[in-house]
């Protein structure tokens, strides 16, 4: 009978007499070149280098976002009256009465935090306002009218300002065609140099069968848009198109209407200088359950002068839906800018809130064609050490700093 046993048997390794580098910088590991694999065990080493290879794409990532943030700010033009940019939200809600399309819109406003919102089509005669982000914007409203031989109410507006924005005036709405349906407001505008200038913002709803009294509503308009040498913006459902790809049939009406504001007030409509536009892709409004393409009536038109950029596109990421209406809200990007005349400039009001709230005065650090602040500073604060004799003063706790700082 024959007696099998199993045998293990380990690679013979050489074996090393001297201490190695590797083997003085890490005693705690057993650094051996094996006959069978002739591989060199260092993982402390592949890890110091992968760190250091971190560190190196982090080094450059940062000096590439500070180079292009010096390239950014030297590119921007040098002009007193230059703003940040604002944006207006704009959506046909198509009823405010329901709570759960209430609660998407105010989630929405919380989301995107628009400077300005122009919300049509509320359909109700009771104020929304406490229903929308009152604590964080200043709302005004047209409420709706009632509907000829119906119980339900029609038209119905409301626009809000964030407030952070100051509000000069609400312009008074005498004209019948307007009524329920334009909100206008006069907004100051800050500039860098901590004055600020009049822009006129009006939330429309167009009527979308002008054929009655839709030419006065447009004269109308144009009336609030060129009252006043200053700039303006108009954001809404104006139920119109500019070219017969921005809608698949009817509408030649409104077409025209929209067509006569533009050519008398000389306003630049949005979605024309977005060439790419599709029916498919940009759709404001389209049909419930449909598929095919919709239409594009919800514009923003801006007057001539007084912006150095805008731009328009559809508001649909996944936190825009906004349940219950045919329509897709629109968010227009402006940059304004002072008028040259500098007629309407004026100073902001301290008793009322423009710039952020939560701001506080801070040092603004020089700009690289600003260096000689640095050496009018310190001879201002030579000059101003002279005059109260502190040369000589023994500064030797935090106090006795502070108290000289103060001084």
């Amino acid at each position: 009978m024959k007696t099998f046993y199993n045998v293990s048997v380990k690679p013979k390794c050489r074996k090393r007499t001297g201490l190695t580098y590797s083997s003085y910088m890490y005693p705690s590991v057993n650094f051996r070149r094996c006959a069978s694999h002739n591989k060199l065990i260092s993982w402390p080493l592949s890890f110091i280098r992968l760190l250091f290879t971190c560190k190196f794409i982090m080094i450059v990532t940062i000096l590439g976002l500070w180079v292009s943030r010096i390239m950014v700010a030297e590119a921007m033009p040098a002009h007193g009256g230059h703003t940040n940019c604002f944006t207006i939200y704009a959506l046909n809600a198509n009823g405010m009465v329901n709570p759960g399309k209430l609660a998407h819109i105010n989630s929405v406003l919380t989301i995107r935090r628009p400077h300005i919102f122009v919300i049509s089509e509320t359909k109700t005669n009771v104020r929304i306002a406490d229903k929308l982000p009152i604590h964080e914007y200043n709302i005004y409203e047209e409420v709706g009218k009632p509907a000829e031989n119906h119980h339900i109410f029609k038209w119905g507006i409301a626009v809000g300002v964030r407030k952070d924005i100051q509000v000069a005036r609400r312009i008074t709405i005498s004209s019948q065609t307007l009524a329920g349906r334009v909100i206008a407001l006069d907004l100051v505008i800050g500039t860098n140099s901590g004055k600020g200038f009049l822009h006129r913002v009006i939330g429309a709803y167009a009527p979308w069968n002008p054929g009655g009294d839709g030419n006065s509503y447009w004269n109308d308009i144009a009336k609030l848009c060129q009252e006043e040498t200053i700039s303006w913006s108009l954001a809404g459902d104006l139920n119109a198109t500019v070219s017969h790809t921005e809608r698949a049939s009817g509408g030649n009406d409104a077409r025209l209407h929209f067509s006569h504001f533009l050519q008398s007030t000389r306003g630049r409509d949005l979605w024309s200088e977005k060439p790419e536009r599709t029916r498919e892709m940009d759709w404001t409004c389209r049909a419930r359950r449909s598929e095919n393409a919709g239409n594009i009536i919800d514009r923003v038109v801006i007057s001539p002068t007084g912006f150095i950029d805008a731009e328009i596109a559809v508001a649909d990421r996944s936190h825009d839906y906004v349940p219950m209406t045919d329509h897709r809200a629109i968010i227009a990007t402006l940059f304004p800018i002072s008028l040259s005349d500098h007629r309407n400039e004026m100073v902001i009001r301290n008793d009322m809130p423009f710039l952020n709230k939560n701001s506080q005065p801070r040092i603004k650090y020089p700009a690289r064609r600003d260096k000689g602040k640095f050496d009018e500073y310190r001879e201002r604060v030579d000059l101003r050490i002279q005059q109260l004799k502190l040369q000589d003063d023994d500064i030797r706790q935090k106090k006795s700093l502070e108290l000289h700082g103060h001084r």
